[in-house]
């Protein structure tokens, strides 16, 4: 082997390696020994893309950390990837299978969210291994796979943040917590990514413990109104559905946390209020309901002793109204019955007042059949509390008969008078 082949030679190492100036010092000697040889100046073409390559890609990276420095992670992206762009043009000193890994990584990252799953940042991870198999006999591969490196690395730490983000407007503190934890994981020492961490951390607190309050609230209305079993749902579901999850997948999260304390104390007395009322609740409406029965069946002096007192400490909204709605009622069926048997008392040994009755029932039974059909007579019924069904016979003349006896002997007569006149006002009641 000639000087010139090995000055050639030696010149080809260093400008694979990538030390484009011992490659242009060999080159200098060679070209002194044969200065016509077209293999040397074609290698010193070669080198001379080489220098403006180099020499851009190091503008490139100076690019890149300034605005990485300055947290422009978006900018810096795009440096990145405008040098690995270059590095995988046709005419780059790359070699072809390192260029097609290049496209391929570039090509996967490109994607909107990309890399920011594991299964992807894998794939990412195998095709940088396949690029740096011979980065050792080759300075551009090595290069490329440096500058690729940071570029997924930036990409991936992009799509993260964005992914958390999304997360954070859509009101998932619980996932964007998650990933923020993550993220800082990998980037301990990093101050965004801290201050990150710790602002979703309290937008995580105060979405849970919000929800926890609203649930807990939902139990104490449930209680007021005597719906204990609702009560106890919310409450089971303010643990199950809020706190206890979240303990799962972050143990100590929750741990001295003040508000969630106090949230967790009211929701164990709440329930320790409960307990206590279930003991109470079915004796309350038992006898409620015994009260109810006994005043349906007219036996007003049972239906009264039986209505049931229920203490002001007792959260029964919608029993204390049935009870005194029952008592209302009685009071007012008792008065009325005692009109009627004065009424009764009074004209009892009157021949002329059991005549008169009679002829004012057959009257009212009369105008009854001429002024309303079996529609309107439904009606009547349903606004005066009667069960039209209940009433005896099948037919309307029977049904009207019945109406004007049931409210004759409740001593509602009156009522249904001064219905009609006020449905049929042009007729004389």
């Amino acid at each position: 082997m000639t000087e010139t082949d090995q000055l050639l030679k030696a010149a080809k190492a260093a400008l694979s390696s990538g030390n484009l100036i011992a490659s242009l010092d060999y080159l200098r000697r060679a070209h002194a020994l044969w200065p016509e040889d077209p293999e040397i100046i074609d290698l010193y073409a070669k080198l001379q893309q080489h220098q403006l390559l180099q020499e851009r890609l190091r503008e490139i990276q100076a690019d890149y950390n300034a605005r990485l420095a300055t947290r422009s992670l978006v900018d810096a992206h795009d440096k990145a990837l405008q040098g690995l762009l270059l590095l995988a043009e046709s005419r780059s000193p790359l070699p072809t299978d390192a260029r097609r890994i290049l496209i391929t990584i570039v090509k996967l990252g490109d994607t909107e969210g990309s890399l920011a799953g594991d299964e992807e940042w894998q794939i990412a991870q195998d095709l940088l291994t396949q690029l740096l198999c011979s980065a050792s006999q080759d300075w551009w591969r090595w290069r490329a796979c440096e500058l690729a490196s940071e570029w997924l690395n930036l990409r991936r730490d992009i799509s993260r943040l964005g992914i958390i983000s999304s997360a954070r407007m859509l009101g998932n503190g619980r996932e964007a917590y998650r990933l923020a934890r993550s993220y800082l994981r990998d980037h301990p020492t990093d101050e965004d990514a801290i201050h990150l961490c710790a602002e979703i951390t309290v937008e995580f607190l105060d979405r849970l413990n919000s929800s926890a309050r609203k649930r807990l609230s939902r139990a104490k209305d449930a209680v007021e109104q005597g719906y204990l079993s609702i009560a106890v749902d919310n409450l089971n579901s303010l643990e199950d559905e809020f706190y206890r999850p979240v303990e799962a997948e972050f143990p100590g999260f929750l741990d001295d946390i003040e508000e969630v304390d106090s949230i967790r104390a009211q929701a164990n007395q709440l329930k320790q209020e409960i307990e206590e009322y279930h003991s109470l609740y079915p004796e309350i409406r038992s006898q409620l309901q015994s009260a109810e029965i006994a005043f349906v069946e007219g036996r007003l002096d049972e239906a009264g002793r039986s209505v049931p007192k229920i203490p002001d400490t007792l959260p029964a909204f919608h029993l204390a109204e049935q009870a005194k709605t029952l008592r209302r009622l009685i009071s007012q069926t008792r008065s009325r019955k005692h009109d009627v048997d004065v009424a009764h008392q009074a004209n009892a040994d009157s021949p002329e007042a059991t005549e008169a009755r009679q002829k004012e029932r057959a009257r009212l039974r009369h105008k009854l059949r001429e002024c309303f059909n079996e529609s309107e007579l439904r009606d009547i019924c349903f606004d005066l509390q009667i069960d039209y069904e209940e009433l005896p016979g099948q037919e309307v003349k029977t049904k009207t008969i019945e109406v004007i006896l049931y409210l004759e002997r409740r001593g509602r007569l009156s009522e249904l008078v001064n219905m009609c006149k006020q449905l049929r006002p042009d007729i004389s009641w």
